[in-house]
């Protein structure tokens, strides 16, 4: 092994147990984005409408509601947020 591949397993042996599960998941999964089980992105989703709805009131249909969330994270990647 060489000294890259020494440190990632060090530094993973510090992790906490849910953090170790949580780069297992990455490691083993086909596609390291889809992170949720969809009961949590169910919950994700849920919380992310009641954020928009507290932020914004009721008034935007779905297609907006996205383009805001898009643009929040968007400024996010950004620094602008």
């Amino acid at each position: 092994m060489n000294t890259l591949e020494n440190e990632i397993i060090e530094k993973f042996w510090e992790l906490d147990d849910d953090a170790k599960d949580r780069v297992r998941a990455v490691i083993n999964d086909d596609n390291p984005n889809m992170l949720m089980t969809l009961g949590e992105w169910l919950d994700w989703a849920t919380q992310t409408g009641h954020y928009i709805r507290q932020k914004y009131g009721d008034s935007f249909d779905s297609v907006e509601t996205l383009r805001q969330l898009r643009e929040e994270r968007d400024n996010d990647r950004v620094g602008r947020g």
